[in-house]
């Protein structure tokens, strides 16, 4: 039987992203601070934004569409399709790391040492990980709670209104959360979208990115910052956290791993 995954037409919908789903300017000027445009880089998905700044190295991503139509075939990058937790790469073959919202795509906490292992087979002594997260706050938020902050002018985007919803579901599941759950928990607490759109003056075409998960098997993981830092903690040391100026950066920081534990 065909499990279907929305990332396919995820590509197709990727210009209607915007912070905090993509990288806002503050996330871009981390990014350009703490990776070195000498080093050989892996990138871990095709983020355009990262690509764009110069660096030089690999990206890798597992869904061909996203390479064909996000990618923007920068040069003095290669990209491979691949998974990340089996890297089509050798031991030792890149000086630092980078992704953004990585994570996330990844079922927590089964996945995230696993990628971990993988990412020190590759890396080389002394690396350096830059990856943005995506965590769930550490205060338990309710459906309701989000409706009330939108009626309240306290969410100003279509993005973070969707990313709030998810977090706080994968709260209440372990730090998981699959996307077809958090689409029909959309459309039941905004199940009038004229009305949402005349509320707040967001265009109909960004619901696409909501409805694109309809029958998708992905499951995707928001973990409280803790949790992570936990698991990070157990396989890495010099870690440091710095965090942009947008809305809800304040649950998207960039952790630093300066190196991986032997």
């Amino acid at each position: 039987m065909h499990i279907f995954y929305h990332w396919h037409d995820y590509a197709d919908h990727w210009n209607k992203l915007s912070p905090p789903l993509r990288p806002h300017a503050t996330d871009i000027r981390v990014y350009a601070h703490e990776l070195s445009p000498h080093a050989h880089t892996l990138l871990l998905g095709v983020t355009p934004e990262i690509a764009k700044l110069g660096l030089r190295g690999v990206a890798v991503d597992r869904n061909a569409q996203m390479i064909d139509k996000v990618w923007p075939q920068p040069m003095n990058w290669q990209v491979i399709q691949g998974h990340w937790l089996q890297l089509p790469l050798p031991k030792d073959s890149v000086q630092q790391v980078v992704g953004d919202g990585a994570l996330t795509m990844l079922r927590f906490p089964q996945e995230y040492p696993l990628l971990l292992t993988e990412l020190h087979r590759v890396l080389s002594p002394g690396g350096k990980i830059v990856l943005r997260l995506f965590t769930a706050s550490d205060q338990d938020e309710s459906v309701n709670d989000i409706r009330q902050a939108l009626r309240s002018g306290r969410i100003k985007s279509f993005h973070a209104l969707k990313w709030r919803l998810a977090m706080a579901l994968a709260q209440a599941r372990g730090g998981n959360v699959q996307v077809t759950e958090l689409l029909e928990t959309f459309n039941h607490a905004f199940a009038d979208r004229e009305d949402l759109m005349a509320r707040t003056g967001w265009p109909a075409l960004v619901f696409d990115t909501v409805d694109i998960y309809r029958n998708s098997a992905a499951i995707l993981s928001f973990p409280r910052l803790p949790e992570v830092h936990a698991l990070l903690a157990a396989h890495a040391t010099g870690i440091r956290y710095r965090r942009g100026t947008y809305e809800l950066a304040e649950r998207c920081p960039i952790v630093i791993l300066e190196s991986l534990r032997k």
